[in-house]
């Protein structure tokens, strides 16, 4: 390190300390940013009047320090949204009574409660992004579009509710709805109208966990808004 003094590593401990500094950004592991430290310092030496040994002690200390903040790296990481993800369903596995069925409208979670050994259990409500946005992307073709839809269809072992299912569904007393913040989703489904029979049970961070108190038909969906073509739900339901 002391041999940063030279101007011929200064570009080389700068270009160490700024990928530290990204995979910081990156990764929210404050430990490589303390490892990002002494290179930065190390950078800024030949601008300073200190004696070597001065400037190798200390050196030296902070990355012995940072050393040992990567060995525990995890204390400073950030709750990842997958972590986030898997403690919503555990609280939404802790609220579920036996035999009855969970609707979301967020994939992820719809993902990971969704199981092998009991498809039915699990419902995801279709949204905007995953009707519109892939239809799109394949030119407006609807056997393109058809694929897609049987590839998501096969790759999920819930059940995927498309908006023209959305009032052929119905839900039991006991059943489980869990809804994310994402306004897009109520342009499809009645999910105002469903709240009407359920009651709030808890509130996690950007999701509400509501439970269906009588058994109820969904209710018929409004009309489809205008950005959203016929030909599309045409080609997610017999």
């Amino acid at each position: 390190l002391i041999g940063a003094r030279s101007s011929k590593y200064l570009a080389a401990f700068l270009i160490a300390a700024g990928m530290m500094l990204e995979i910081t950004l990156r990764q929210h592991h404050l430990s490589w940013l303390l490892l990002a430290l002494p290179f930065g310092l190390a950078s800024v030496v030949p601008l300073i009047p200190v004696a070597k040994i001065r400037t190798t002690v200390i050196l030296t200390v902070i990355l012995i320090g940072s050393g040992l903040l990567v060995t525990k790296e995890s204390s400073f990481k950030l709750p990842s949204l997958n972590v986030k993800r898997i403690q919503l369903a555990n609280k939404v596995v802790a609220h579920q009574k036996p035999g009855a069925a969970i609707y979301t409208n967020a994939y992820l979670l719809a993902y990971t409660l969704a199981s092998p050994n009991e498809p039915s259990q699990v419902n995801f409500l279709a949204g905007y992004d995953m009707i519109y946005e892939p239809f799109v992307l394949t030119n407006h073709v609807n056997n393109q579009n058809k694929r897609w839809v049987n590839a998501v269809e096969n790759n999920f072992y819930g059940n995927l509710l498309w908006p023209c299912l959305a009032d052929k569904r119905p839900l039991n007393a006991g059943d489980l709805l869990v809804l994310s913040s994402d306004k897009r989703a109520g342009v499809i489904y009645p999910i105002e109208i469903w709240k009407q029979n359920s009651s709030m049970i808890e509130h996690v961070g950007g999701f509400e966990i509501w439970e269906v108190k009588q058994d109820m038909q969904a209710s018929v969906m409004p009309e489809l808004p205008p950005w959203l073509p016929p030909a599309v739900v045409s080609t997610m339901c017999p």
